[in-house]
């Protein structure tokens, strides 16, 4: 920012942007904060205080080529002497005897906002291309719309079928619903009402379907004392239709008292979610601390349950922190990445589905989600995050924070990270970025002496970044349908496909992996 202010014109908002500030007042703090001045008085003052030009000094004219050897030359010189080389790692696997490690494959849960949001079109298409690329085992909806039904024939009303489309809708992309109830939401009608439409759904789908739905309550409607709460919580513990009960949990709720109502769900508590608000500025060396406090919640909800609930991640948006930065994505692909491969605990994963599905809900959201889609069909880096860690199925036989390797019979999948933990509300300089990458080797041995073929896609901040793109659109919030295909298009990883032979069954994979960026390798043997 300081240099951009001494040596550009730039205007200060786009100095920010430049800089990773999304919003000007965010960059005018920090710099008042370092410096005891705001950007504007800085570049007053700066060009008060500069010396007159001489006028007799001579002046040489240089051609293009010359320019840019002095520049890089200097630029080099420079960089040398104040920043540390690249630095390297590398690995030799052999995968015949190459033990097999234990780990735990989480499923996915992709959070729609409204429940009538899946009578959108848009919401339908991202639904299936998400689909059509991995498995989803859940997708959340908050609350139901109000449902009314006919006292003669006991059938839900023609006008409310948008509801019953809405579920029909998620279970055709093969997932299992979740409805999340908080307690405005109770108490937005009378319990009653409030049954009566569960009592419809149950009605419309049938016994067999719904009672592998899950009904979410948020831990406060658990522990609050309100008699209508409460007519609704029994109302699910009795039912013969809704089988399985889930509890959602916040940072503050670990912090219970004795003198919150405690609550014994039984064997119904299938399901338990908490949010990631404690990791704000690195990622924890293990999840012990996380673990001992779910187990805590567990015996306050459940104390004679027989089985374990499942143990679900979600709302990553606390990771961001309330300053949206340009890339604050990557920062935060890398840190789900190193999650999940060190996953010890989490049976299930939660992502918004896209930023206009969390607007539904909470509407002075804005870019801060941390979702799959943008709008349309425009993908953001996390959705090929997730793709990527899909891919990684079979036996895992390598796993450390820059490689991972599993094998699927004679196939395997290889990936390649550079994770950096960097708190994503922090603003990060290109030359930052581009010398925090590591040059990763991975000798594989043992195969078979023949031709494979290795298909390699890579996600950095110029290849599935969506940001730089949209810049480069103008950085506007209405799209035409050029636009929109445009940043589909450019925001993809970058697709590389080579046939390699060997005959001492060695294979070697290397590459330059900058700043938080992912690389996964699928290697097939080709049958000739």
């Amino acid at each position: 920012v300081e240099l951009d202010l001494k040596y550009t014109d730039k205007s200060i908002t786009q100095i920010g942007i430049d800089n990773g500030f999304l919003q000007p007042r965010t960059m005018a703090r920090n710099f008042q904060d370092r410096y005891g001045m705001s950007p504007q008085k800085f570049r007053h003052t700066l060009a008060a205080n500069l010396p007159a030009i001489d006028s007799t000094r001579q002046v040489i004219t240089l051609s293009r080529e010359e320019a840019l050897v002095r520049l890089a030359g200097q630029l080099a010189e420079e960089d040398l002497a104040s920043i540390q080389p690249v630095t390297s790692q590398q690995k030799r696997l052999d995968v015949q005897t190459a033990q097999v490690l234990a780990h735990k494959t989480a499923t996915y849960t992709v959070n729609v906002g409204d429940v009538l949001n899946l009578n959108n079109q848009e919401c339908v298409t991202q639904l299936n291309q998400l689909t059509e690329e991995m498995p989803i085992a859940y997708i959340r909806v908050f609350g139901v719309s109000k449902v009314r039904t006919d006292p003669i024939f006991s059938t839900v009303v023609t006008s409310e079928k948008n509801l019953m489309s809405a579920f029909y809708a998620i279970l055709a992309v093969g997932a299992q619903p979740i409805i999340r109830l908080s307690v405005e939401m109770v108490l937005h009608c009378s319990p009653e009402d409030l049954i009566a439409r569960f009592e419809a759904i149950a009605q419309m789908f049938g016994k067999s379907v719904v009672r592998r739905w899950i009904i979410e309550f948020e831990y406060d409607c658990l522990v609050s004392d309100n008699e209508d709460i409460q007519t609704v919580i029994s109302y699910f513990l009795q039912s013969n239709n809704w089988q399985r009960i889930g509890v959602h949990v916040t940072e503050k709720n670990f912090h219970h008292t004795e003198k919150d109502k405690k609550m014994n769900l039984g064997n119904r508590f299938v399901y338990l979610s908490c949010d990631y608000l404690f990791l704000r500025t690195e990622i924890k060396e293990d999840l012990f601390e996380l673990k001992s406090r779910l187990d805590s919640i567990q015996e306050r909800l459940a104390p004679d349950r027989q089985y374990a609930p499942e143990i679900a991640l979600d709302d990553w948006n606390t990771l961001a922190g309330n300053d949206a930065v340009t890339v604050g994505t990557f920062f935060r692909s890398a840190l789900i990445k190193e999650i999940l491969r060190q996953n010890n605990g989490f049976d299930n994963v939660s992502f918004w589905l896209s930023i206009t599905s969390r607007i539904s809900i909470i509407p002075d959201t804005t870019d801060e989600c941390l979702s799959l889609f943008l709008y349309g069909t425009i993908r953001r880096p996390v959705y090929f995050v997730v793709r990527f860690l899909d891919a990684l199925i079979g036996e895992r036989i390598l796993s450390s924070p820059w490689f991972s390797c599993y094998r699927n019979g004679e196939d395997y999948t290889v990936l390649f990270s550079n994770p950096t933990y960097i708190d994503p509300r922090m603003s990060i300089s290109d030359s930052l970025m581009q010398y925090q990458s590591q040059e990763l080797q991975l000798q594989l041995v043992g195969l078979r002496g023949q031709r494979y073929r290795i298909v390699s896609e890579l996600l950095d901040k110029d290849c599935g970044g969506i940001y730089n793109q949209w810049l480069k659109v103008g950085a506007v919030i209405n799209y035409s349908p050029q636009y929109i295909k445009y940043l589909a298009t450019m925001t993809q990883p970058r697709l590389k496909i080579e046939d390699i032979a060997t005959t001492d069954g060695k294979l070697v994979l290397s590459a330059t992996q900058s700043f938080n960026s992912m690389r996964v390798y699928r290697i097939r043997p080709l049958n000739d």
